[in-house]
């Protein structure tokens, strides 16, 4: 049984396409060292419940922050959780 398909390809889309995305090399990525420093606290209600907050920060490695597709050199976090134990 023959595929199905949706659209036509035509040579006229091909030409719509901006020339720069010709034009760019290939990003080959490398293997990097990230580190990170974080903080947790814990607060229990009683026994059974506790609320815990986490903040963080990571520094990207060299041979991420060269890649084309990322913008900046760190990445931040900050998490907020509950926890009940039965």
């Amino acid at each position: 049984m023959a595929p199905l398909h949706f659209f036509k390809e035509s040579r006229s889309c091909a030409s719509a396409l901006p020339p720069a995305l010709g034009t760019q090399k290939a990003y080959a990525g490398k293997a990097a060292v990230n580190p990170e420093l974080s903080l947790t606290a814990l607060y229990r209600f009683d026994r059974h419940q506790s609320l815990m907050l986490n903040a963080g920060v990571k520094s990207l490695g060299k041979e991420i922050k060269d890649s084309p597709l990322v913008d900046r050199t760190t990445e931040n976090r900050v998490m907020l959780g509950y926890l009940y134990r039965f």
